[in-house]
């Protein structure tokens, strides 16, 4: 860690992170099935799942290269500061319960002079917002929801600006990585003047699927 405060204006990425999975909604009773209160015999149906948001999902973000500070300042040894070197823990986030609050933090490697990074819930379930130094780095999902099956799915993500905005801009690169990989670039855009189209792009989405069960109901009588 180096033993310097740096005074940070720096043009930061914006990331948003969507967790979805099907949630029980109800049942559906075959069409003609007959009362199994009469026959006593199981009711022909299904559970009914609908796709949801997702609160509680846990995702680990770390840098996938070194991520130098934008001053090009340098220590002692003339090497350049560092906000975090590559497969540094940046962040771990959990996706939101529908309540809004910002936690300000800082990367630990160079000391800043203020808490300058921000993980983001909105209010929007199932969602949570990050902002970061320019650079690339890997998301993955370390902890499902309760109750739910992790996903195997992650995502690379880049952020790059060509001029000292000391703004937040949108990614210029989204590879999402779950068996055969995809890759999507984009032209630098400030989050401010993103629209709803070019932000829903952006959204790592992450989804798992229930495991369904079937049941049966059955009329039971009782000697009396």
């Amino acid at each position: 860690v180096i033993g310097e405060n740096y005074s940070n204006h720096e043009t930061l990425g914006k990331l948003t992170i969507r967790k979805t999975g099907e949630v029980l909604a109800g049942w559906k009773t075959e069409v003609g099935a007959l009362d199994p209160w009469m026959t006593g015999e199981a009711e022909d149906g299904n559970f009914v799942y609908e796709t949801r948001p997702l609160a509680g999902a846990e995702y680990t973000i770390t840098a996938a290269e070194d991520i130098y500070t934008q001053d090009r300042q340098t220590d002692n040894y003339g090497n350049r500061t560092l906000w975090y070197a590559k497969g540094d823990v940046v962040a771990v986030v959990t996706t939101g319960d529908g309540s809004a609050d910002i936690a300000a933090f800082a990367p630990a490697r160079t000391k800043a002079t203020y808490d300058f990074l921000s993980v983001i819930h909105d209010g929007t379930i199932g969602e949570v917002s990050v902002t970061l130094p320019l650079g690339s780095y890997h998301i993955e999902e370390t902890k499902p929801p309760y109750g739910y099956i992790g996903t195997t799915e992650s995502y690379d993500v880049t952020f790059a600006c060509d001029n000292e905005l000391n703004d937040v801009v949108m990614a210029t690169s989204i590879a999402k990585v779950d068996g055969a990989a995809s890759s999507q670039s984009f032209e630098i855009v400030r989050s401010k003047d993103a629209n709803a189209d070019f932000t829903e792009q952006q959204t790592l989405k992450f989804h798992n699927d229930r495991e369904k069960a079937k049941v049966g109901v059955y009329k039971v009588d009782r000697e009396t």
